[in-house]
């Protein structure tokens, strides 16, 4: 009686721990956000979202999937009624899809604006507002899968055709085309290897010509700042070109005044000429007549047709 008393307590233990857990469970799940809700009308496959599942905005969690089903009128589409928080931008221009989470095959809700501004959508229980969803990318690539596939099967049947006998016939003789053109390289990269070697020392001294070049150049580069500083030094104020021109300017304004004197030397040579004339006059009358000196000069005789000629009588 004592080991089943035992058990039976043990049995009622573990009953009342595993409620227990079961209570603190549901209490760390509850939510006690409210949620505003909005319906998602949609006619495409919904595959994989379940209730409770996810509703994402750009990413980011905003609410829950409540429930999945038809619509009431009749029209074949499918309601999805969604719970998403206060101060979520809901607006008009919002894109609802169902996507999938990787490769697990669990589906949620995604909602995109692309950043176009859109008027609030307000939703109350009494008056849910309904949004259209469109196909998300598992959905496309579903309704493109026949159009992928036969895209599939004439790439394939073009290749089938591509490796054909006459293909593979002509790609055999392409590969040993090709092999032989190899062989036909290596055989001219050996003989080309001695010119290599000879070329070797030409370029080097290719390079050495080329380095005193590049001196020369550098001398000839010295030369010409040399005569262009040159070159300006002289054409600076104070410099030779500006003294030349000093000088040039000072000759010509003694030449200017030598030739305002030249008339003056004229008139004096002039007058010294005759006074040359007068002196060598007086000398010639002193060489004929010394007494002059003592008596003064001889009267001079009318000629004739002169007053006072007497005629040729002599004396």
């Amino acid at each position: 009686m004592e080991n089943r008393s035992h058990a039976l307590i043990a049995g009622l233990f573990t009953v009342l721990l595993l409620l227990a857990g079961v209570l603190v469970v549901l209490w760390l799940s509850r939510d006690d956000v409210d949620l505003v809700p909005y319906d998602l009308v949609t006619v495409d496959s919904v595959q994989g979202l379940t209730p409770q599942a996810d509703v994402r905005y750009r990413g980011l969690l905003v609410g829950k999937v409540d429930t999945i089903g038809f619509d009431p009128a009749g029209s074949g589409a499918m309601l999805i009624r969604i719970g998403v928080q206060e101060g979520t931008p809901m607006t008009d221009a919002l894109k609802a899809t169902v996507e999938m989470k990787g490769v697990t095959g669990v589906a949620y809700i995604d909602l995109d604006d692309d950043g176009q501004p859109g008027q609030p959508l307000a939703s109350t229980p009494q008056k849910v507002a309904r949004i259209h969803m469109q196909p998300g990318l598992t959905e496309r690539l579903m309704n493109r899968a026949g159009e992928l596939m036969d895209r599939l099967q004439r790439a394939g049947d073009q290749v089938v055709a591509i490796l054909g006998p006459e293909n593979q016939a002509a790609l055999n003789r392409a590969l040993e085309n090709t092999a032989d053109a190899t062989a036909q390289v290596n055989s001219l990269l050996q003989r080309l290897g001695p010119v290599v070697d000879e070329a070797v020392p030409m370029m080097q001294g290719f390079r050495d010509t080329a380095r005193n070049a590049d001196a020369a150049v550098q001398q000839w580069a010295g030369v010409a700042a040399e005569a262009r500083s040159t070159l300006q030094s002289l054409s600076e104020p104070g410099g030779l070109l500006a003294e030349a021109t000093q000088s040039v300017a000072q000759i010509r304004q003694a030449t200017a005044s030598l030739v305002s004197v030249v008339p003056q030397f004229g008139q004096a040579a002039g007058n010294v000429s005759e006074a040359a004339r007068s002196a060598s006059q007086a000398a010639q009358q002193l060489q004929r007549a010394p007494q002059s000196v003592l008596f003064g000069p001889a009267p001079v005789r009318p000629g004739p047709g002169e007053a006072g000629f007497a005629g040729f009588s002599q004396p």
